[in-house]
């Protein structure tokens, strides 16, 4: 050991300084314990030996990890501000594997739980942590102590799974900014193709009032399917969070929507042996008799997505709960692009709305059940009530007067239209893909109102 450092504490110190002065670039080795800055030249022989030597490689990164966890496990709890911009700000941008952060713990991990929880009592969403029973406060604890978030993969939003110190999935972030959608995206090649759809008159009002809107369109759908008893759409809420703030420190934080993971789930295409527009395989290898979906669940799938207008609802974007071959519970994710104001008039929007409303699926071939029917009854009966909440949820969170207002009024002519469909006329589900357009749902409006006033007559 340098007999400049002579005892345990003094060493702690050390690690302590060189990890706060650390800057951009800096890679460091442990040595005896003591952590030491690379030179140039011993940087391009570490780097060099991931390929040629990956045993020397792996063997500083081991070292390194376990004196970076002795600094963390022997942290002592002093002033706050400076244990919050050391963990926050100096170690955060460490890599995963030479920083495990499950070794926060005791005092140190309260006083930085308690760090977040201020600032946000501060802002008034001392409430909303709470409802989430404190998930949202692990994934953000974790996220700006450089836990990495994943994307999820590809989609129109700039979406990102949250997980805690201990890697489990808590949820979803959707940021209000990130929509690859939008007109105003952050990303020129997307905000150019985006301007010139919108130009041309491509993709209805997909490009013009979903785009930019559909972080708020995931908190419409959670509190639309909670308002009418469904309980498959896991809880959602608008909240403040910087999904890479272990890059540049906690602070410049966004809106976006969080949504709850739900763990131990299959994607609906796997459930169902379909690929992700619902057309089963040809090959015989993979030729599978389809489990069973129990009609309550499909048909809480479909009153959902007729409520919402849904144009998403391919089959990677709702998950199964099964038990060997039988469904327990749907979980429906991605409703991002939901609540136009204008019904799917383009041929954009006709192809992606109802995708499962197909023959070939056995659930779609039924009529709905009775127990159904008296359900949409109901939804019927409540849609104006519906049609204020969801006003409210757009108009508070940024959404123009007009514009919310006409989201809502679709959404009661898509009720009513369901309404019609499934007590006046019975039909079966997949034929609700003929009446998808304004055109076709007015004309099923008009029938509705024809029956109703042969009711009040008799």
């Amino acid at each position: 050991m340098s007999s400049t450092v002579s005892n345990e504490r003094d060493v702690f110190y050390h690690n302590v300084d060189v990890l706060e002065q650390r800057k951009k670039g800096d890679i460091f080795y442990s040595k005896n314990g003591l952590l030491k800055k690379m030179s140039f030249v011993r940087k391009l022989l570490f780097v060099a030996s991931k390929v040629f030597y990956s045993s020397y490689f792996n063997q500083v990164q081991s070292n390194l990890k376990d004196t970076i966890n002795w600094v963390v496990n022997n942290s002592k709890v002093g002033d706050k501000k400076v244990v919050s911009n050391f963990f926050f700000n100096k170690l955060a941008p460490l890599s995963e594997n030479i920083y495990d952060r499950s070794q926060i713990q005791g005092k140190t991990l309260s006083v930085l739980r308690d760090s977040l929880t201020e600032e946000n009592s501060q802002k008034n969403n001392a409430k909303k942590l709470s409802e989430f029973n404190e998930e949202f406060l692990d994934a953000k604890l974790a996220t700006y102590l450089g836990v990495r978030p994943v994307k999820p993969g590809v989609g129109n939003s700039e979406s990102y799974i949250l997980k805690d110190i201990n890697h489990r999935k808590v949820g979803i972030f959707k940021t209000s900014t990130g929509d690859s959608l939008s007109r105003k995206s952050p990303f020129l090649p997307l905000r150019i193709r985006n301007q010139f759809l919108y130009f041309i008159g491509f993709g209805g009002s997909i490009f013009k009032h979903v785009a930019g809107k559909c972080h708020i369109s995931e908190v419409a759908s959670y509190k639309m399917a909670k308002k009418i008893g469904s309980e498959s759409i896991p809880i959602t809420k608008i909240v403040k969070l910087d999904p890479l703030g272990y890059r540049r420190g906690k602070g410049k934080e966004t809106d976006g929507s969080f949504q709850l993971f739900v763990p131990n789930t299959i994607e609906a295409k796997e459930f169902l042996n379909v690929n992700k527009n619902y057309v089963k395989s040809t090959k015989p290898k993979k030729r599978r008799i389809e489990k069973k979906l129990p009609k309550p669940l499909a048909e809480d799938l479909i009153i959902n997505d007729v409520i919402e207008g849904n144009m998403d609802r391919h089959a990677e974007n709702w998950l199964i709960k099964a038990n060997k071959r039988k469904a327990k519970k749907i979980v429906l994710i991605d409703g991002g692009i939901a609540f136009s104001p204008t019904h799917a008039n383009s041929i954009f929007e006709t192809h992606k709305l109802y995708r499962w409303a197909t023959f070939k699926l056995k659930f779609a071939q039924k009529r709905f059940s009775p127990e159904a029917k008296i359900r949409i009854k109901e939804i019927y009966d409540n849609r104006f009530e519906l049609k204020d909440d969801l006003n409210k949820v757009y108009i508070s969170n940024g959404d123009k007067e007009y514009v919310a207002s006409k989201r809502a009024n679709r959404m009661v002519e898509r009720i009513e239209m369901l309404h019609w469909f499934a007590n006046v006329k019975n039909l079966r589900k997949y034929k609700l893909r003929s009446f998808i357009t304004s055109r076709q749902v007015q004309k099923a409006r008009k029938d509705l109102e024809k029956s109703e006033q042969k009711k009040s007559r008799s």
